[in-house]
């Protein structure tokens, strides 16, 4: 269970980061930060909805009874997705990019 929810935390996370670099093209970022304040927040609480909702589907296909252990799995797991997007699409471009450079590409 724990290392199925250690790979569906990684790809929740990069569809996200994803998701929300595709947001902030669509509509303009201002009128997300005059919502939101921020975008990290609107990042943050768009991810924890999803990895939420993720979970909880996880569950239910599975078939896995709601105790204690399990809320704190899902806790955690809501938590760890949230983390692992903020890293941001534009720190990976950035880096793709000067390692581009740097190989002469």
């Amino acid at each position: 269970m724990i290392s199925f929810l250690l790979v569906l935390m990684v790809v929740v996370s990069m569809i996200t980061s994803l998701v929300i670099e595709v947001i902030k093209k669509i509509v303009s970022e201002k009128s997300l930060i005059k919502v939101f304040k921020s975008m990290e927040i609107f990042s943050l609480i768009f991810t924890m909805v999803v990895a939420t909702i993720t979970f909880i589907v996880y569950m239910i296909l599975l078939r896995i009874p709601v105790n204690f252990e399990n809320v704190i799995y899902g806790f955690i797991f809501v938590l760890s997705c949230s983390c692992g997007s903020q890293v941001g699409y534009d720190k990976v471009i950035k880096t793709i990019k000067e390692i581009m450079t740097m190989i002469g590409g």
